[in-house]
């Protein structure tokens, strides 16, 4: 993944275990960098980020700052983001929303980050992340070998 190192894999998956099986908003809020409305009545606030783990969310804020110098598309989401006039810290929380929404896909996918994107028909058959019905673990899955058990 762009701008994550071993260290801040091992971190993510030790303390976000659940990072793979839940949708992209909920990563982004267990996370800690979803926004939240400030509204009440007629005063409307600005929206903000709370809550969530904060040494993932670190791990990850250096991720971010590392693949805004060196990634592509992560610098061109940061520029876009600027040049619509944004503050520079959303936009880098901007970034690190994709981030960790692309490191869910990647686990639920059981797949290592490339720069191209596989071919739809490669993520066709996929594990699903919790319940596998019999007919997607034939299909995803090999069979697996059995010992014997004795009383």
């Amino acid at each position: 993944m762009p701008g994550c190192g071993p260290v801040c894999a091992a971190g993510l998956c030790a303390d976000m275990p659940q990072l793979g099986t839940l949708q992209r908003r909920q990563a982004a809020a267990l996370l800690g960098v979803a926004p939240y409305d400030n509204q009440s009545g007629a005063s409307d606030g600005q929206r903000r980020i709370r809550g969530g783990r904060r040494y993932p969310r670190n791990l990850l804020y250096m991720a971010a700052v590392s693949a805004i110098r060196c990634h592509a598309a992560c610098q061109a989401l940061y520029q876009r983001l600027l040049n619509k006039g944004r503050q520079p810290k959303v936009a880098l929380v901007a970034v690190m929303r994709q981030l960790v929404t692309l490191c869910n896909a990647l686990l639920r996918d059981n797949r290592t980050w490339q720069p191209e994107p596989p071919p739809r028909e490669a993520l066709a058959c996929r594990p699903p992340p919790c319940r596998p019905s019999l007919a997607a673990a034939a299909c995803c899955r090999p069979p697996v070998a059995r010992q014997p058990h004795y009383p």
